[in-house]
């Protein structure tokens, strides 16, 4: 499992796809938000290209106790953590 925060923005969708391509099996992108329309398609597109399973999350990672609630959900119902990237931001 790769956690990708900043996951539903478009340099987080841009990691994901490049994890997603290179054999990562399971995602979970994290976001303050849950995922618009448009970013959610682009989701369900890179899961029908790659097979990769990929969850959202709603999570502020400047909070402590989402990071622990975020945390605490993939070491619950993932397999475990091979890597995170903080990936907050926009290609302008």
């Amino acid at each position: 499992t790769y956690l990708v925060t900043g996951g539903l923005g478009s340099v987080g969708l841009e990691i994901a796809g490049y994890l997603a391509a290179h054999g990562a099996r399971q995602l979970v992108l994290t976001g303050r938000r849950t995922p618009n329309n448009d970013t959610q398609q682009r989701i369900d597109a890179l899961h029908q290209q790659t097979g990769c399973q990929i969850r959202t999350i709603a999570a502020d990672v400047a909070n402590p106790h989402d990071v622990a609630r975020l945390i605490a959900t993939i070491e619950a119902e993932l397999p475990p953590l091979a890597g995170i990237v903080h990936a907050a931001g926009e290609i302008g």
